[in-house]
């Protein structure tokens, strides 16, 4: 149990540090591709657009991060099941989505 939770926390600190690392030269490589603007010159004038277009491009790109990190193939839909299947060592089919209501 304790190593599982040391085995977490050491896979958010790579993943902090990586998608620091990744995204800071993904602003630099995106301020090199658009040499005629300033971005932080245009924020602080409280260009919208800018803004937009630099909060699309930093989530966006940490989606991508953020699922090439995922330890052992688990994402965000398939977690109960890897989780269940690893704790009981068999293959446990498992609901991850609600169920639907019927009306009768």
């Amino acid at each position: 149990m304790v190593f599982s939770f040391l085995k977490i926390i050491a896979w958010v600190m790579v993943a902090c540090f990586a998608t620091s690392c990744a995204l800071f030269i993904l602003l630099k490589v995106y301020d090199y591709l658009t040499p005629k603007i300033d971005e932080q010159e245009e924020l602080k004038k409280g260009n919208i657009a800018v803004a937009i277009v630099l909060a699309s491009l930093i989530l966006g790109f940490s989606f991508v991060v953020g699922m090439i990190l995922q330890p052992d193939g688990v994402s965000p839909v398939n977690y109960r099941q890897v989780y269940t299947e690893k704790q009981s060592g068999s293959v446990i089919p498992t609901q991850t989505a609600s169920p639907s209501i019927v009306s009768e």
